[in-house]
């Protein structure tokens, strides 16, 4: 038996039991990829995890948006930790965030790293000996302005393929290009993140503007730098919604952009 396949990944209640065991740094990438994307059409047959979370969608938003403004969505971790809840149920089986026993921590700080050719809102840490990553969402931009709330979704759930990668997927497995890659970016993860995003638009989770926000070629632009890869050929390419010509510019713009650094004695953590 393929102990690598995600078939504890895949339950389908809205409340799973405890006995529901998700062993921890054991699957394959690719295949816990494949379960995203084969469970993520919002279109198609739905578990009745999925089922209650869309039913009562417009019921979760409409009372953060009572509680805390429209402008003020994501600005605070009561938000964060409310659509991280609806996308674990949505797209991860549930495996971040439950009762008991939270995979995820989320995190809305006052920071910004400006050490990016793109502004960069949150990371994730992987804290293996605890089993768990903790997720930052920083609240500032580079003008220590308050950040935008599609800027801040998109973040979260960028950030959350990161996690979900890492805490299920062997390590060695996972940091191979089929994997999560040398800088998280690598396939497993485009698979996912390809996908996510038209869904949640789709479905009145977000709206369309998060597609500005969505900056797969400069993901994949750091990834190739860094692991010493060739472009993948158009297939791939298209399969992710990628445009060669503005890849080729982000691959050129990070290759710059890492000289600058050096020239300054800057190290990337």
């Amino acid at each position: 038996m393929d102990t690598h396949l995600p078939i504890a990944m895949m339950a389908t209640s809205a409340q799973p039991s405890e006995e529901e065991s998700r062993p921890l740094y054991s699957f394959s990438p690719v295949e816990l990829a494949s379960a995203v994307v084969q469970t993520s059409n919002l279109s198609a047959d739905l578990s009745p995890r999925q089922q209650d979370t869309l039913a009562t969608l417009k019921m979760k938003i409409d009372a953060l948006e009572t509680k805390y403004g429209k402008e003020g969505l994501f600005e605070n971790e009561d938000i964060l930790r409310t659509y991280a809840t609806i996308f674990d149920d949505l797209f991860f089986f549930g495996s971040l965030i439950s009762p008991g026993q939270n995979r995820i921590i989320i995190k809305s700080i006052d920071k910004y790293y400006a050490h990016d050719i793109h502004p960069r809102m949150g990371e994730s840490v992987h804290i293996r000996s605890r089993g768990i990553c903790e997720i930052s969402i920083w609240r500032l931009n580079e003008d220590g302005q308050l950040g935008y709330r599609n800027l801040s979704a998109m973040t979260l759930l960028h950030e959350m393929v990161h996690a979900f990668l890492m805490l299920y997927a062997c390590g060695p497995c996972n940091k191979s290009w089929d994997g999560g890659g040398v800088t998280g970016h690598g396939q497993a993860w485009l698979d996912i993140m390809s996908i996510l995003p038209i869904e949640l638009v789709q479905h009145g989770v977000l709206d369309s503007s998060v597609f500005e926000f969505l900056d797969l070629e400069s993901d994949l632009a750091a990834e190739l730098i860094d692991s010493k890869r060739e472009i993948p050929d158009e297939t791939t390419l298209e399969g992710w919604g990628l445009n060669r010509k503005r890849l080729e510019k982000e691959m050129m713009e990070y290759q710059v952009f890492l000289a600058e650094l050096g020239e300054r004695g800057v190290i990337l953590p």
